[in-house]
């Protein structure tokens, strides 16, 4: 490679929400190349002025999303989706989403709602903004790809609106060489699928008939099937209850060896001289993005560390790891804090948000177990950024 390419990736304190991005700059590092994002949205209290003042400033040298990964559709992670669309972020994105399953599409919850407007932001012209879809999980395909090299996608070159789970994408950075690439896939809770199913069966409804509006907003169909969901998945992970499935995003450079770690930016007592061996033995500037999915899930946990042998080599150490879910007791479990294959952890998660979903002990877990965490809430200070050379 002829010139060099700069990454920052950031972790933007925005409380009970998520917004993460990466940014590619030149080799002198004055011009911003490229912009990825990964969920845009929060809930927290009087957030709004705060929210919109951090997409500002991460792009005022460059008013362009270029590629925006969601990970499903509550409102903590997309309520500010609009936002980017308003100021005309988003005038030529790609956007990628998770497949639903067919129960996700019901119109008793914000969901749908959310759904539609983000398939209503493709504009159908060639440069506009694209809405691509990735299909749920082939069980076999995460074996095949071990065996099989795959070539990166262009982002910009995907011509359909759906794209197989784990589709190796790079994106179209002005350099000749493969230098970044990102790998999407969509776990999909089969199991947790047909106990709804079942659940349907046991209240008299038809799964059938879950695509025709006037079936499913009929008040006798809509009090069974809140009642239903209101109880589905509370054993063992009442954090799927709703999201069915969720994107997970890998992030990484495509060549370990040519990615260095220029530095850290904390402002909290976790500073930069704890960083300083961050790296060492890990798979340089990687990074994994989970969602809301259920890492205390064994199929989950298994996916995950099958991605990380074909994204990142057999036996690699990924750099960090989302915990789900804002942190969730209910997301994660002994798997993820007894686990070798990460270096770090992060979550992003608001303690005084009234819906708490953050686990109180969670750093006294990771403390025992000599793990670094990092955690983003609402506090400017929290915020984390992160530069890589390439």
């Amino acid at each position: 490679m002829s010139t060099k390419v700069y990454v920052k990736r950031t972790f933007h304190p925005v409380g009970q929400g998520a917004f993460f991005t990466e940014q590619f700059y030149s080799d002198d590092a004055d011009t911003l190349l490229y912009n990825v994002v990964y969920d845009c949205g929060s809930k927290s209290r009087d957030i709004k002025s705060q929210m919109e003042h951090t997409i500002r400033d991460a792009f005022h040298e460059r008013k362009k999303v270029d590629v925006l990964f969601l990970s499903h559709f509550d409102d903590d992670h997309i309520n500010y989706v609009k936002y980017l669309k308003d100021k005309g972020y988003l005038s030529s994105a790609r956007i990628f989403i998770p497949m639903l399953a067919a129960e996700e599409w019901l119109e008793i919850h914000p969901y749908f709602s959310n759904y539609k407007f983000i398939l209503s932001l493709n504009d159908g012209t060639k440069g506009g903004t694209r809405v691509i879809r990735v299909l749920f999980d082939d069980e076999e395909a995460g074996e095949r790809a071990l065996e099989n090299s795959n070539d990166p996608v262009v982002i910009e070159g995907i011509e359909g609106d759906t794209i197989p789970s784990g589709t190796v994408l790079r994106p179209n950075l002005p350099v000749s060489d493969e230098i970044w690439c990102y790998t999407p896939f969509n776990v999909q809770f089969k199991a947790l699928i047909a106990e709804f199913q079942n659940k349907l069966v046991a209240e008299g409804l038809d799964y059938a008939k879950l695509r025709d509006k006037g079936y499913v907003l009929d008040k006798k169909t809509q009090s069974k099937l809140k009642k239903i969901y209101r109880g589905l998945g509370k054993n063992p992970s009442s954090g799927t209850a709703i999201n069915l499935n969720s994107l997970l995003v890998m992030s990484y450079p495509k060549e370990v060896d040519m990615c260095y770690e220029l530095g850290v930016i904390r402002m909290t007592s976790c500073c930069c001289d704890l960083w300083l061996d961050y790296y060492d033995g890990c798979y340089s500037g990687s990074c994994l993005y989970t969602g809301d999915t259920s890492a205390n899930e064994d199929f989950v946990w298994k996916r995950i560390e099958q991605m990380i042998d074909q994204c990142l080599g057999k036996d690699s150490t990924l750099g960090l790891l989302q915990i789900p879910h804002h942190g969730s007791k209910k997301s994660y479990d002994r798997k993820l804090l007894a686990s070798t294959r990460f270096f770090a952890a992060f979550t992003n998660c608001d303690p005084y948000y009234r819906q708490h979903t953050f686990d109180d002990n969670l750093v006294m877990k990771f403390a025992l177990k000599h793990r670094h965490l990092i955690l983003v809430t609402r506090d400017y200070c929290s915020k984390y950024e992160e530069y890589w050379e390439l």
